[in-house]
């Protein structure tokens, strides 16, 4: 962060894409394109899709979190009745993620939301891959998050698990490619072998 002397009036206008703050009557200022958080656009919140992934998604279990999954082509993006009522915009690429903690387990609020900030912040740092690899398949995808430890573990850990569950989710995607990939190659080749004309006897 870098502090400029200057008045309350220069504020306003000083730099484009840097987000302005005061300290000590001095204006503080830090490039905007530094920030990493992870967007809104990328949260998975709404109550329905929630329920549906919990339904109809696949699921398991990596250190001290349960994760849900679902992924389908771009091709079968459609407004259905549950999408309109969220408002929510699922586009082919994207990736929707979600965390959540258990109030049975962690009854104190700022408990709760410490184990969710660490979660997201390990998603943040770990997404890339995944997110290109949905991306190049064209495919949407949702994931949640469920803390299921009995007490609080360092971040460290945290972050550990959050990446062997990426990269279970991309293995268990990666393998239905191939999988769709083996059987329409398959289906050509039966195809082709089918002889032109009738029997010669």
């Amino acid at each position: 962060m870098q502090i400029i002397n200057s008045s309350r009036q220069q504020a306003g206008a000083i730099f484009v894409g840097t987000r302005v703050s005061w300290h000590k009557g001095q204006i503080c200022w830090k490039n905007m394109q530094t920030n990493n958080r992870l967007p809104a656009r990328g949260r998975l919140k709404h109550r329905k899709l929630i329920d549906a992934l919990f339904s109809e998604g696949q699921k398991f279990s990596a250190g001290p979190y349960r994760v849900y999954f679902s992924v389908q082509p771009a091709r079968q993006l459609q407004p259905t009745s549950t999408l309109r009522s969220t408002g929510q915009q699922l586009s082919a690429g994207a990736v929707l993620f979600g965390t959540g903690v258990s109030k049975k387990k962690f009854a104190r609020a700022v408990d709760r939301n410490l184990i969710k900030r660490h979660c997201r912040e390990a998603y943040r740092q770990q997404q890339q891959p995944l997110q290109q690899f949905v991306r190049e398949n064209n495919w949407q995808l949702m994931l949640f998050f469920i803390y299921t430890g009995h007490e609080h573990l360092p971040f460290e850990s945290c972050h550990a698990a959050v990446g062997q569950a990426l990269e279970k989710i991309k293995a268990k995607l990666n393998r239905s490619v191939v999988e769709k990939s083996t059987l329409a190659k398959n289906a050509l080749n039966k195809r082709g072998s089918k002889p032109a004309g009738g029997s010669d006897t």
